[in-house]
């Protein structure tokens, strides 16, 4: 996984200062196929995140992620 960006420079520097943030991922989550996270997300404990989709906020607990951006469909037992 991958957890840095970086800040847009000048037109003369565009790759600016790096920012490393870490990605968290609960006990027991589940991370389907060819899924991106963004840096600094917190995935919750139970969690499932469906294949393709892409999580741009933190998620919570025991929940279904599916989709660009992933939104949360139901609640898991």
């Amino acid at each position: 996984m991958v957890c840095v960006d970086h800040k847009i420079g000048s037109s003369r520097q565009r790759a600016g200062e790096h920012i490393e943030r870490p990605i968290i991922i609960g006990n027991g989550a589940w991370i389907g196929m060819n899924v991106t996270i963004m840096p600094g997300v917190v995935i919750g404990e139970g969690c499932v995140i469906a294949a393709n989709s892409t999580v741009l906020k933190n998620t919570h607990a025991n929940e279904l992620y599916v989709g660009t951006p992933a939104k949360s469909i139901r609640k898991l037992n």
